[in-house]
């Protein structure tokens, strides 16, 4: 029996870590307003890849300096997301895509491609905070902060590549604690259903 070795590679790659992690941080309280964006590439249960981008948001004004300490000055130069979504973009599509709290990630995505009439990439996504809940149930809190002491994982808060690292670790830890190094495997573990963008 002749076996097509390029199936079979992609097809044992279907069952390994393989995910795109992602953090957003906004000027202020409405979605439209990303300042910065970290991004983690995730391939074969390694991070291989990292990019991160200073963002002129819309609109402008600066409320949470306080949080990120990101000011107007510091994306005055910067990139607006359209110009940003075209690296993006090829970065994303057609990748599961996780982030901490990830409905308000994904909320920020969301209200982005509707502010500027871009077109969704064909994703879907887990929230890192669900899945670290029902990984280990009996901590006292998992919010990202709480989660990165607990596993021992480097953290410079509110710094999103810093705290897409931490996401992209959480989802590692998960699999290493429920004996599992595949992405599909460990949300039927957990019973979790994937979401689309």
């Amino acid at each position: 029996m002749l076996v097509n070795h390029s199936f079979l590679c992609n097809l044992v790659k279907l069952f390994l870590m393989n995910f795109v992690a992602l953090d957003f941080e906004t000027a202020n309280y409405l979605r439209t307003s990303a300042c910065a964006l970290g991004v983690a590439v995730v391939q074969d249960s390694k991070i291989v890849a990292t990019r991160e981008w200073l963002i002129k948001p819309e609109p402008s004004f600066f409320q949470f300096t306080y949080i990120h300490g990101i000011t107007e000055y510091d994306v005055q130069d910067a990139p607006t997301f359209p110009q940003i979504w075209r690296e993006l973009k090829d970065i994303i599509d057609y990748q599961t895509l996780v982030a901490h709290n990830a409905s308000f990630d994904m909320g920020v995505l969301r209200a982005l491609f509707q502010h500027y009439d871009l077109v969704a990439p064909k994703s879907q996504y887990h929230c890192s905070l669900q899945i670290a809940k029902r990984t280990w149930r009996n901590l006292s809190a998992y919010n990202l902060k709480a989660m990165a002491d607990f596993l021992n994982v480097e953290l410079q808060h509110h710094n999103a590549l810093s705290d897409t690292l931490a996401c992209a670790n959480i989802i590692l830890a998960a699999g290493q604690h429920l004996q599992t190094n595949n992405l599909i495997d460990l949300r039927h573990k957990l019973s979790i259903k994937i979401k689309d963008l």
